[in-house]
């Protein structure tokens, strides 16, 4: 009996002992894990003009201008503070739908889907110029490279250009019946155009001639350009799949991704080490923050109500968020940003930087690191799977001695 009792007090020990070197084990990959995941936050909501419809933001001073739908006006805010500092009137009945800036200029171009002009709006927010486009203006980019402003125009079924250098427009480009976004790689000067009826993305080079038409999505209706990869990013509102990826390289679809219900929105912080696409998903209220290097998503951080357009400010690491039906901004702090350029879903320019910007108001997080540094912890759990293992050697040799 003495002998079974030992047996058996010792078959408990191990088992115990097995029991907690798995779960140390699995505490020193999931506190690793941890560490290794950024953290995005959740930080202040910024109150807009009424039903806010898209962004930009000038990566050379961090201003952000936010086009209000049916408030006739164009909301700045500072983008140190995150407080506005003006409303700008755009004209009588005007309906901002969209706005792209220069930020070597700081002129912005406000598309005006009433009037189906472009307003161009100088760095001190005078009136430049008003100039007609198309039918229903209701997306621009500004492109670097070429240093022209193109406007998608959603009923006349084309692209307006708009030479920055002289606030004219100096032609027109063709593509698909129903131009619902716009986005420009700023590196090479490539123009994507998301066409939502023909569930499309046309593809137009820098001398203004289609070279591809490629099949993505269910009505794509936010495009955006990681000018690190060269990668294109369609945002599908109806499915099928959510996000579309295609290759500069051979303008063809090589993967999707998921997100919430709904996406309406995108953009990308294109980054060496922490690559980062933003989606505004419109039907769920939220925001799905997707690690591009992996293609996992992060987080969904709940955001107001209807967001349908984000942009990130590549110096501190923040993703604006429009919510049209709240008349808000959310804002999302990223994490801390160093040498690094960013592609925003109005087909903002890049811009690099470094940058270590540290997380305002913090309501929501994906993971945390617990503050404990990592090598005592490491050295702690070592020191522990170690003790772990000399007990169940001693448990082996009182069994020994027992049955001797």
């Amino acid at each position: 009996m003495k002998l079974f009792a030992e047996e058996t007090r010792a078959k408990r020990a191990g088992q115990l002992v097995a029991a907690s070197i798995l779960f140390l084990m699995l505490a020193f990959v999931a506190t690793n894990g941890v560490r290794a995941s950024a953290s995005y936050t959740l930080g202040i909501t910024i109150t807009t003009g009424d039903s806010p419809a898209g962004i930009a933001i000038n990566t050379a001073n961090g201003k952000i201008y936010v086009a209000d739908l049916e408030d006739n006006n164009v909301t700045v805010i500072d983008g140190a503070t995150n407080v506005p500092s003006v409303n700008v009137t755009i004209g009588y009945n005007a309906e901002p739908a969209a706005v792209a800036v220069d930020p070597t200029t700081g002129t912005y171009y406000v598309a005006d889907s009433s009037s189906d002009n472009v307003t161009v709006m100088s760095s001190s927010n005078a009136i430049l110029e008003n100039l007609s486009v198309g039918l229903d203006p209701i997306a621009v980019a500004y492109d670097p490279v070429t240093n022209d402003v193109y406007v998608a125009n959603y009923l006349s079924s084309n692209i307006t250009v708009i030479s920055a250098s002289t606030n004219q427009i100096v032609g027109n480009l063709t593509c698909g019946d129903t131009p619902q976004a716009i986005a420009v790689n700023t590196v090479t000067g490539t123009i994507y155009v998301a066409d939502a009826a023909d569930d499309n993305v046309t593809v137009i080079n820098t001398a203004g001639q289609q070279v591809a038409n490629v099949t993505v999505g269910t009505e794509p209706y936010s495009i955006a350009v990681d000018s690190l990869t060269g990668n294109v990013y369609v945002a599908n509102v109806y499915g099928g799949p959510d996000i579309s990826v295609i290759s500069n390289a051979t303008n063809t679809v090589t993967g999707s991704l998921g997100s919430g219900y709904g996406p309406d929105g995108v953009a990308v912080l294109s980054s060496p080490t922490s690559p980062t696409l933003y989606v505004a998903d419109s039907l769920d209220d939220n925001v799905t923050v997707v690690n591009l290097s992996t293609g996992a998503e992060v987080v969904n951080l709940t955001v107001g109500q209807d967001p349908v357009a984000v942009a990130v400010n590549p110096s501190t690491g923040e993703a604006y968020v429009v919510n049209e039906y709240s008349s808000t901004l959310s804002v999302i702090q990223g994490p801390a940003v160093t040498s690094q350029t960013t592609t925003t879903s109005s087909g903002q320019p890049t811009s690099t930087t470094t940058s270590s910007s540290t997380p305002t108001t913090t309501t929501t997080t994906s993971s945390s690191s617990s503050g404990i540094p990592e090598f005592p912890l490491q050295l702690g759990l070592a020191f522990g799977v170690t003790a772990a293992i000399v007990v169940s050697y001693v448990a082996a040799r009182r069994v020994s001695n027992a049955r001797s």
